[in-house]
């Protein structure tokens, strides 16, 4: 029975570090794998959940290569993709501030709203689910594309988007 006991604990605490995910506090520099900089303390890998929800931190995120993660929710901050990209095989969602130079590859983008997009920005979503964006996005510095293989993209549904560059939403097979 000690033994069992001692297993189930060890497979609850191993699980419930996934499900709670990891969220970016900039401790240490912007070095996205510091892995100081996350809580709790670890370079998100491929089952994280990625959470960045402080603009007001002295360091924000910055990727030194490509990421896969299993998902992002981004509700403040800046977050600067430095030419990479970020695949999460799950869902991201962006919901306040910046994102910037780079690819983010998502089987859904549940919501991309009040953001500022700079520097060329590649969306790529892979999964069927239908989504519709809020708004209030701008677009700033060479360009936003937007790759949908399928499902439904609504955009503006609440606001509008400000485009101050280049736009092209390219409607692709997932084939």
């Amino acid at each position: 029975m000690k033994k069992f006991t001692l297993m189930f604990l060890i497979f609850t605490s191993i699980i419930s570090s996934f499900v709670a995910g990891q969220t970016w506090n900039g401790s240490i520099n912007s070095d996205w794998n510091t892995a100081a900089n996350w809580t709790p303390s670890g370079v998100p890998g491929a089952g994280s959940s990625v959470i960045i929800n402080n603009g007001s931190l002295g360091w924000q995120p910055s990727l030194s290569g490509d990421v896969t993660i299993a998902s992002i929710n981004m509700s403040q901050g800046i977050l600067n993709l430095n030419g990479f990209t970020i695949t999460c095989s799950g869902t991201a969602s962006f919901c306040g501030d910046s994102l910037l130079n780079g690819k983010v590859i998502a089987a859904s983008f549940s919501q991309v709203t009040n953001m500022r997009l700079g520097g060329k920005i590649i969306l790529d979503k892979t999964g069927a689910i239908n989504n519709a964006w809020s708004g209030n996005n701008k677009v700033f510095n060479n360009s936003l594309i937007v790759i949908w293989r399928s499902g439904t993209l609504h955009l503006e549904t609440s606001g509008p988007d400000s485009i101050f560059s280049n736009l092209k939403i390219q409607a692709a097979n997932n084939n």
